[in-house]
């Protein structure tokens, strides 16, 4: 992921995180085969809506440059 997409994801973090459904956002990133299923398995383990979608945001730098564009396009 781009340093610039890193940045927009970290200044919008709180607002993602407050507004993010975790469940529509994960099952188009892992068709597009930025999650995996580990992935998947880690995130849908955690307890709350908020502590889901801080997780995907903790996940999705470190999933190549692909992943920023596919979360934009899991978001409409």
């Amino acid at each position: 992921m781009e340093q610039k997409h890193r940045n927009l994801l970290r200044k919008n973090r709180v607002a993602l995180a407050r507004d993010l459904e975790p469940r529509e956002v994960l099952n188009y990133i892992f068709q597009e085969g930025v999650f995996s299923e580990r992935d998947i398995e880690t995130v849908n383990s955690l307890t709350t809506r908020q502590t889901q979608a801080e997780r995907i945001l903790d996940i999705l730098p470190r999933r190549g440059p692909r992943a920023f564009p596919v979360f934009c396009d899991a978001l409409y």
